[in-house]
C-alpha cells in the first residue's frame, strides 16, 4: 500500500478551502498543510487559522509569524524538512519565488496549482499556456550557499473553478466544490437579501467613483442590501454616506463569504459585486442564486484583464452590469 504524503502550501483563506476540496476530489491521505503567514495581515492570517479546523490534517506547519522579518533562513529550514519526504500530490496557489524554490527541492509525482481568485486566468494566459519559465530574483542565489536548488522542470497542472482548456503540457481538473456543496447546502434556506461583495483595495482617486456606482446600484434594489467588505477593505467616508442614505448594513463576516453562507445555512437570494472571484465559488455552491457583476474599470491598464474576467463570469451565468451607459455590458 502506498503511504506517500500529500503537501498543501497556502497563504490565504480561499486557498485552504480549495485545499480541503482537493483532498476529497483526489482522495488524498496523509495530508500535510504548510501555512505561510503574510506580514501585517492579521485578518488574513486569523481566518486561515480558523479554516484549518475544518479538516483533520496529519500535520500543520506554520511559517513565519506575520511580521516583516526576512523568512530566508526559515525557508532554508523548511525546505530541508520537506525534502525528506516523497509526495504523491503537491498543491500550491501560484508561483511566488519562495514557493518556486521550495518546489524545486521536493520529490513529487504530481504538482497542481489551486485557485487564489481570478489571478488564475491571467496566469493561464500569460504563463502556463505559453509555457514561460519563472524568473527568479538575484537574491535567491543565496539558496545555493545551502545546497538548495532554485529551478525545476516539473509538469504543472491546474485544479480550478475556471473553464480553461487542457493543453499538451497542462491538464485542467475542474474544481466544482462538490464536497462542500454536498456537506453543507442540503438543509440551507433561501433569504431575501442582496449581498454586495466589496473590493480589496480602492485607491484614493477612485473611491469617489466607486461610491457613485454603489449609489446607482443600491437605488435599483427592492430588497435589503448588505455590504460585505473585503478583509483588506477600508470603508471610505463617501461610501459610508451612501450606506447611511439607503440604510445599508455593513456586515463584517470574519471569514470567507463562502464559509459564511455554508456554516449559517444560507442560500443567498442575490450576490453582487465588481468582478469578485467569489462569483465563481458561489455559482457552484448555489446555482439558483442571482449573480450580478458591475463592469467597473479602475485603471485603463486593467481593461483587457477585466474583459477576460467578464467573459468567464458570463459563461457561468453572472449578469454583467454597466451603469455608465445604463445598459448591460456586452
Amino acid at each position: 500500500m502506498d503511504h506517500r504524503s500529500n503537501l498543501f502550501i497556502v497563504y490565504s483563506p480561499l486557498q485552504i478551502i480549495n485545499a480541503i476540496e482537493a483532498i476529497h476530489h483526489f482522495k488524498c491521505k496523509n495530508n500535510i498543510l504548510v501555512i505561510n503567514y503574510k506580514p501585517r495581515q492579521d485578518k488574513n492570517n486569523s481566518q486561515m487559522d480558523d479554516l484549518v479546523e475544518y479538516h483533520k490534517w496529519d500535520e500543520v506547519i506554520k511559517v513565519g509569524s506575520g511580521s516583516r522579518r526576512s523568512k530566508f533562513l526559515i525557508y532554508v529550514k523548511l525546505i530541508r524538512r520537506l525534502k525528506k519526504v516523497q509526495y504523491d500530490y503537491v498543491f500550491v496557489a501560484g508561483f511566488t519565488s519562495a514557493i518556486y524554490t521550495i518546489l524545486a527541492n521536493l520529490k513529487k509525482n504530481k504538482l497542481f496549482i489551486i485557485d487564489d481568485g481570478v489571478g488564475t486566468i491571467a496566469a493561464y494566459n500569460y504563463t502556463f499556456a505559453p509555457n514561460k519559465p519563472m524568473k527568479l530574483r538575484l537574491k535567491h542565489i543565496r539558496f545555493w550557499l545551502f545546497g538548495i536548488r532554485t529551478k525545476f522542470n516539473d509538469r504543472v497542472d491546474l485544479f480550478t473553478y475556471f473553464n480553461l482548456k487542457s493543453l499538451p503540457h497542462v491538464s485542467v481538473e475542474r474544481n466544482n466544490l462538490s464536497w462542500f456543496r454536498k456537506e453543507y447546502t442540503s438543509d440551507a434556506t433561501k433569504d431575501n437579501v442582496v449581498y454586495f461583495l466589496g473590493l480589496p483595495h480602492e485607491n484614493d482617486e477612485n473611491h469617489e467613483a466607486y461610491a457613485k456606482i454603489l449609489d446607482k446600484f443600491i437605488q435599483r434594489q427592492s430588497l435589503q442590501v448588505v455590504y460585505v467588505p473585503h478583509r483588506y477593505e477600508k470603508i471610505r467616508k463617501s461610501m459610508q454616506l451612501v450606506f447611511d442614505q439607503f440604510d445599508v448594513e455593513v456586515r463584517q463576516l470574519g471569514m470567507p463569504v463562502e464559509m459564511y453562507f455554508l456554516t449559517n445555512k444560507i442560500i443567498p437570494n442575490t450576490v453582487s459585486g465588481v468582478g469578485s472571484s467569489a462569483f465563481f465559488t458561489l455559482a457552484f455552491l448555489y446555482p439558483e442564486t442571482k449573480y450580478q457583476s458591475i463592469n467597473h474599470i479602475c485603471n485603463k491598464s486593467e481593461t483587457h484583464e477585466i474583459k477576460e474576467i467578464n467573459k468567464h463570469l458570463s459563461e457561468i451565468g453572472v449578469e454583467i452590469l454597466n451603469f455608465k451607459g445604463g445598459n448591460h455590458a456586452n
